[in-house]
């Protein structure tokens, strides 16, 4: 009898298991032929609630991290209540029933090694975590509540709308978001793209508490939810705890079905041209065509392959034309989904001065493009090269860290059928010569809506509206007939083969020695480590180098200099980027005060003959004196920009200049740039190509005699020898006493940023006890200033090391509080935690981020570009000490929570005198009434 009850009850307990979910079967068909992520393991569920739940277990995750996403966005808004869903997303994170504390949340999140986000779209809001696997269980606990019992509560109503309202005042004068409001005024009013999204004060001060809540339990359904959840423990573990915490996410039984959208564009926006006015100095054209909802699901990715195929900037291209004539600097075209229901297809081109006087003309030759292709086809070996590009970057993808994953896939997952997904999304399944003829019936001229960022005075058109939430200044203008037309006796080439591109892919498997990198080369032009990538056992290979020059001095000259230099390898090898681009073959480059970095990194069986193209450009690099004239425009607009960028960055331009007196300011630049002339760059340029010292690292999938192989590829980069005895050494500039400095700005709003140095020297148990306090400040710090005393939206503090030197920086951008307030308030907050350092920062907490550091620390690079930049780091800016993260490691563990307060105390306090402060001083964005006028007695008195 006692075996006949056991075996009810276990027949009941497995009935119960097949009722919280159904497992979905998996028709993926796609691969993973990377050997370090074989063990990976995948499983579709679909929970009871209707809840789409998508697990992957890797047992080499560095963390556990999940990902939501819900299909309610800013289109389903209440009318009489834009920004809903954007407020909505913000408040989720003050507390719910289970976890009511307020950011309590973000703090256990960062106390254990992980990061956190939220972000609301068009049509879905995600919401993400990663975090140390042993604290996974409570994260996720805690992240799942979100979703059943958020709290409302109208205390922490008013501070998260002071946030929402911050932000909105943030983008005012952005010109990205005050494009997107414009398209969005012009745009059919019938389509709920037409609403308001970010909201702020003025529309969200008066929203009920009770209609936030009606609006989330009639959105917030389980059944228009997906859950990715990315771990290393075991699926059955990740199963078990999905079904226990989300199985009680309620599901919407009256929920609205879903309706069909209507059009996009206004027909006062097809075929006109719409001019904008930018707050920066920028002239950007953009093409777009809206394409139907049959084409967000087209298998056959027919729009991608079109922007691929213009995209190539082979000679006789659309591009490599509008380059060549000078018409453009640069241009990307794509196929982007705009919730479920559309697909805009672009084209947008960054104009020169001169590309900007002849705009009709450069529109005649996009139309002309789309009508060669239309006419001629996409070539099938276009399809089949870019589909065989796809599959390998799948096969052989290498991990990424969770929260990157976790943010690209929670993006893409609603659009492909659960069941297939991703194979749909990354791979197009075949080449549909009827579908690329359907979708230029779409691309006609008078279809797209076109757009012109430019100053007024350049274009010289009258602007005659001002959108109502940004204020950006617009005109909407018809095109002339002859304007909608294709240039006549336009002559393109369809791209030549991609050389690059290879037939196979072949691992190398032999054993290439130590832990460490080895040294294979020293001599008097340079040095070059090699390490091994044989744990990621992937196709691929990566190159970091360092060029160091007697000219790359620090000076504003020196730097103007490789700033152009820079906009020349982008003009001459742009051709060659673009192949190289689209054979997973990638080469950036970054001037900096002491040397010219550079990373070249993709699959490796023709990395050798891309490196050889490159350098060989590079080397030979010879601007034509028209060609140098548009590089000084192009960055005299850069410089300008920066200066119209928010105020927080000016100021972390200035702060660097003032800590790193190397680095010069942007405004120090534009002064040389001013009076710097095309025979001063080929002096120079002469100067650079003939002392060069060669700082190099190589790691992946080659052999060390490829390595060396390589080195004779790079030794040709510089005549003569740079000895080290004359290289320039970096210089630290120490405040004896606390010092601020202000600039004014034109812009809204307040950016500051103070700096504290510790000058008691180096060590290793100074610095982990810098980097413990940057983490254990992270929370407080952003309540504090952002949440409880409302001041601000970007809140932010962190630790920086720099030629042993330590330092400690905490940023502030405000649009509503003075740089001086925030400064004071700055300085309040470290008394009081400093004070209260026991409540703020109790020993557990203190135990609980050392343990997160040390696993940070601890766990082994995850990709291949992750490794080599750390060895990079280690070899050439510490000192060749490949110990550094080790010696982190132990001086951590051996600090203890006595010793900790002690130097919290000592590198904080007002003790220490050795403070920076820089405020970038602009417009607040107060009511009138509360911004108070200078005067005085005798101007009262009048």
């Amino acid at each position: 009898m006692k075996k006949i009850i056991c075996l009810f009850f276990l027949g009941c307990t497995l009935f119960a298991q097949e009722k919280d979910f159904t497992v979905i079967q998996d028709k993926c068909s796609l691969t993973i032929a990377n050997p370090s992520l074989s063990c990976r393991k995948t499983e579709k569920m679909l929970l009871k609630n209707g809840l789409k739940v998508y697990l992957i277990s890797d047992p080499n995750a560095e963390k556990s991290g999940a990902a939501l996403t819900v299909l309610a966005g800013s289109w389903q808004d209440p009318k009489e209540y834009p920004g809903t869903a954007h407020f909505l997303e913000h408040m989720l994170f003050q507390g719910t029933k289970a976890y009511p504390e307020p950011n309590g949340y973000f703090r256990f999140i960062y106390d254990h090694g992980g990061l956190a986000n939220a972000f609301t779209l068009s049509d879905r809001t995600a919401y993400l975590f990663s975090i140390d696997t042993l604290e996974f269980s409570e994260a996720f606990d805690r992240f799942s509540h979100f979703f059943i019992d958020p709290l409302f509560d109208n205390t922490q109503l008013a501070k998260e709308l002071h946030a929402v309202d911050q932000e909105f005042s943030k983008n005012l004068e952005n010109d990205g978001w005050r494009r997107w409001q414009i398209i969005k005024e012009t745009g059919n009013p019938l389509h709920p793209h037409a609403k308001f999204s970010t909201g702020n004060s003025e529309t969200l001060s008066k929203i009920p508490t009770e209609k936030m809540k009606e609006w989330f339990y009639s959105h917030y359904s389980a059944d228009s939810m997906y859950l990715v959840v990315y771990s290393s423990l075991p699926l059955e573990k990740l199963q078990n705890l999905v079904v226990e915490k989300c199985s009680s996410i309620q599901k919407n039984q009256t929920k609205e079905k879903e309706q069909t959208l209507p059009p996009l564009f206004s027909e006062q926006q097809k075929g006109h041209l719409l001019y904008i006015d930018p707050i920066q100095d920028i002239q950007v054209l953009s093409l777009e065509w809206e394409l139907p909802k049959s084409f967000v699901q087209d298998d056959s990715q027919s729009p991608s392959l079109l922007a691929y195929a213009l995209s190539y900037e082979n000679e006789g291209s659309l591009l490599f034309q509008l380059k060549k004539e000078k018409l453009i600097e640069g241009a990307e075209i794509g196929a982007d989904s705009l919730g479920q229901s559309h697909l805009l297809f672009h084209i947008d081109l960054n104009l020169t001065e001169k590309g900007l006087q002849e705009v009709p003309s450069i529109l005649q030759k996009c139309f002309a493009s789309l009508s060669f292709f239309q006419k001629n086809g996409i070539p099938e070996h276009l399809f089949t090269e870019r589909t065989k590009m796809h599959t390998w970057n799948y096969e052989y993808q290498m991990r990424d860290d969770v929260f990157s994953f976790l943010q690209n896939q929670i993006t893409l997952i609603p659009e492909e059928d659960f069941s297939t997904y991703p194979e749909k999304t990354f791979i197009a399944s075949h080449y549909d010569p009827s579908q690329i003829e359907k979708m230029f019936s779409f691309l006609s001229p008078k279809q797209g809506r076109y757009s012109l960022m430019a100053n007024p005075q350049k274009t010289h058109v009258p602007l005659t509206c001002k959108e109502k939430w940004l204020g950006g200044e617009y005109t909407l203008t018809t095109l002339d007939e002859k304007n909608l037309q294709p240039l006549e006796n336009a002559s393109f080439k369809l791209p030549e083969k991609n050389s690059f591109i290879s037939t196979t892919l072949t691992l190398h498997t032999e054993d290439k020695g130590d832990v460490n990198p080895k040294i294979l080369v020293n001599d008097e032009k340079g040095k070059l480590f090699f390490f091994s990538g044989q744990e990621f056992t992937t196709p691929e290979m990566v190159l970091f180098l360092r060029l160091k020059s007697p000219i790359l001095n620090g000076t504003a000259l020196s730097s103007v200099f490789f700033d152009l230099y820079a906009k020349a390898m982008e003009d001459k090898l742009s051709s060659l980027l673009s192949y190289g681009d689209k054979a997973n073959l990638h080469a950036t480059y970054t001037p900096k005060p002491l040397s010219f970095d550079m990373e070249i990194e993709g699959y490796s069986e023709n990395f050798s003959l891309f490196l050889r193209e490159f350098l060989q450009k590079f080397i030979s690099l010879s601007p034509s004196k028209e060609e140098f004239e548009l590089y000084v425009d192009s960055l005299k607009k850069d410089y300008i920009n920066h200066e119209k960028t928010l105020p927080i960055k000016q100021a972390k331009d200035l702060i660097s200049h003032i800590l790193f007196p190397d680095n010069p300011t942007v405004i120090n630049k534009k002064n040389v740039l001013n009076s710097f002339s095309y025979i001063e760059f080929l002096r120079l340029q002469k100067e650079f190509s003939q002392k060069i010292y060669i700082e190099s690292l190589l790691g992946g999938n080659l052999s060390i005699q490829d390595g060396e192989s390589l080195y004779l590829d790079l030794k040709k980069i510089g005549k003569e020898t740079f000895p080290l005895s004359e290289h320039v050494k970096a210089q630290i500039f120490s405040a004896s006493r606390p010092l601020c400095i202000t600039e004014k700005t034109p812009l809204l709003g307040q950016g500051v940023i103070l700096s504290i140095h510790n000058t008691t020297g180096f060590s290793f148990t100074n610095k982990v006890a810098y980097d413990v306090l940057a983490q254990a400040l992270h929370e407080p710090f952003f309540t504090a200033l952002r949440s409880n005393q409302k001041t601000a939206y970007i809140v932010n503090n962190g630790s920086l090391e720099k030629e042993k030197e330590l330092f400690h920086l905490f940023f502030i951008q405000s649009n509503s509080h003075t740089g001086e307030d925030l400064l004071q308030r700055m300085e309040f907050f470290l008394e009081d935690f400093l004070l209260n350092i026991n409540t703020h920062l109790p020993k557990n907490r203190f135990e609980d981020i050392k343990k997160a550091m040390i696993q940070e620390w601890t766990n082994p690079p995850i990709n291949l570009h992750g490794k080599g930049a750390k060895f990079f780091s280690f070899a050439f800016e510490h000192g060749e000490n490949f110990s550094w993260e080790k010696n982190s490691i132990q001086a951590l563990e051996k600090l203890s929570y006595e010793e900790f307060l002690d130097l919290a105390n000592e590198f904080l306090s007002s003790k220490n005198p050795h403070r920076v402060a820089v405020i970038y001083s602009g417009k607040l964005n107060k009511p009138a009434s509360l911004l108070y006028e200078n005067s005085s007695i005798e101007k009262l008195q009048k």
